[in-house]
């Protein structure tokens, strides 16, 4: 018997089933980026080389949820309660940042990994610039703008509420588009260490344009995208978004070659780095993320029960988990580094080992079903929730007169941060404006696409050469123009 509504989606209840699941293959595609090397999966994921990351995917959904839940918040129990709650998401993403750098930085410099170098020459300043927000770390460098981006979100929140969502929009708009012309003006909210990729002027116009859309989804599709964005055919935007992603996906698998006898010095692939490049969010990223993210949208829609009885046990635990996720996965891609380099020893700078993409493929597989089930039972959270509590406490009240003190969560911190202060040597400071990556003791190179290969080469040829760049020191911080060198990716997670 045909099920009434076909094979669309149909809110059974308040939490929307297509976000986690767009959220959970948004982890999907961060696991196969971060870990092992250049795999079969990477013509999924895209490697992190395609025109979108899961990254852009991940900052706009954790806009679009911010908008549901605390826009939901503010409007039953006011403004000023949604604002608590959101500074109080800013405190858990501060802390995690804070133990995430530190733990990873302690395991990389064990390994005797390249992005280990600053903890381990240094380790009194990283640890101080970790705890003050001036410097970030492998993997764990998206949690900064999450956490500043809570932080905003807190005042922004009442102007959506106020029904001045477009004072916002006009607003975020504007720092993006003055990033564009002045980029080196606009180290927002101040220089850090080890932040090539998450620039926060340029990214956060994902995380409010989510923030909007969340808010005032309903407002938005009942007034704009219902009424005054009809297409005259069927289904007719659907049709209209897969073909304009399929050009991005041929764009991206030819390199442009049809175009490069137009492109400066006839390397058209030179001119998809700039007009794609990650860290900056150009206008034609913007409207990659655009076209991609309202195609994968359109289709989860209209075909969710078939691909949530094919996938979605795997994906909507992940994406529901997605915090957990990304915290665990980052631990994941030590312990594989470090069994891949028992096994078949280290690549270059002691690296991880270059493996046929099949085997990478299955290093990748094992890494992401470990985390489904770490995931699922929610492996080691209890121990560690301590960490997250809130940096001050009410004494009771036959305690004394001053009714706060210090919570476990901050004391902790500023115990760690002084012990390693006295044991520790302080190092140099930062260097403001210092390369991306030159202070970890790895070299810095940008990564232009390859262009296409010449009549007669394989494909697979084709691949190798088109990741040389990118895998040229595996572990390596470095930034290429359409993303991260090494075997970094696009850390992200949701807020």
């Amino acid at each position: 018997m045909r099920h009434p509504h076909g094979w669309r989606y149909v809110q059974q209840g308040k939490r929307d089933l297509r976000l986690d699941f767009l959220r959970g293959f948004a982890v999907f595609a961060m696991v196969a980026n971060h870990i092992a090397g250049p795999s079969w999966l990477y013509a999924i994921t895209g490697g992190n080389r395609f025109f979108v990351s899961a990254a852009e995917g991940f900052v706009l959904i954790s806009g679009v949820v911010v908008g549901i839940v605390y826009g939901g918040i503010a409007r039953s129990q006011g403004v000023y309660i949604a604002a608590v709650k959101l500074l109080q998401r800013a405190w858990l993403l501060y802390v995690l940042a804070v133990w995430l750098a530190i733990g990873s930085a302690l395991i990389a410099a064990a390994l005797g990994s390249p992005v280990g170098a600053p903890f381990r020459e240094t380790p009194a300043r990283f640890v101080f610039e970790i705890v003050t927000l001036r410097r970030a770390f492998y993997l764990v460098d998206v949690l900064l703008f999450y956490l500043f981006a809570m932080l905003l979100a807190a005042p922004a929140l009442a102007l959506p509420e106020r029904r001045r969502w477009w004072v916002l929009a006009l607003i975020s708009g504007g720092v993006w588009a003055a990033y564009q012309r002045y980029p080196g003006a606009l180290q927002l909210p101040w220089p850090i260490a080890s932040n090539p990729a998450f620039n926060f002027a340029p990214w956060q116009v994902l995380f409010f344009a989510g923030m909007i859309l969340g808010h005032s989804c309903e407002w938005l599709g009942g007034q704009i995208i219902a009424r005054r964005l009809r297409f005259p055919v069927g289904n007719g935007w659907v049709v209209l978004l897969g073909l304009l992603s399929g050009a991005l996906l041929w764009l991206h698998a030819t390199n442009a070659a049809a175009f490069s006898r137009f492109a400066p010095g006839g390397d058209a692939a030179a001119v998809l780095d700039a007009w794609f490049d990650k860290s900056a969010l150009p206008p034609a990223r913007l409207l990659a993320c655009t076209i991609v993210f309202a195609f994968a949208w359109a289709v989860v829609t209209r075909c969710w029960r078939p691909l949530c009885a094919a996938v979605g046990p795997f994906l909507l635990p992940l994406g529901q988990g997605a915090l957990y996720a990304y915290a665990a996965h980052i631990f994941i891609a030590y312990l594989v580094q470090a069994g891949a380099i028992k096994v078949w020893g280290s690549g270059e700078r002691g690296g991880f080992p270059p493996l046929h993409p099949g085997l990478n493929a299955l290093l990748q597989g094992g890494a992401l079903l470990a985390l489904w089930g770490m995931t699922r039972a929610r492996l080691f959270q209890a121990l560690v929730a301590p960490l997250g509590q809130p940096p001050f406490r009410r004494w009771p009240a036959a305690a004394g007169r001053i009714p706060w003190r210090l919570g476990e969560s901050l004391a902790i911190i500023l115990i760690i941060t002084l012990v390693t202060a006295l044991v520790a040597p302080p190092g140099a400071p930062i260097r403001s404006g210092a390369a991306p990556g030159a202070d970890e003791g790895v070299p810095v190179a940008a990564a232009p696409r390859a262009t296409s290969p010449p009549l007669g080469g394989s494909a697979a040829s084709s691949v190798a050469r088109k990741h040389s760049q990118r895998h040229r020191v595996p572990g390596a911080r470095a930034v290429g123009r359409r993303g991260r060198l090494g075997n970094s990716g696009m850390a992200s997670s949701p807020a």
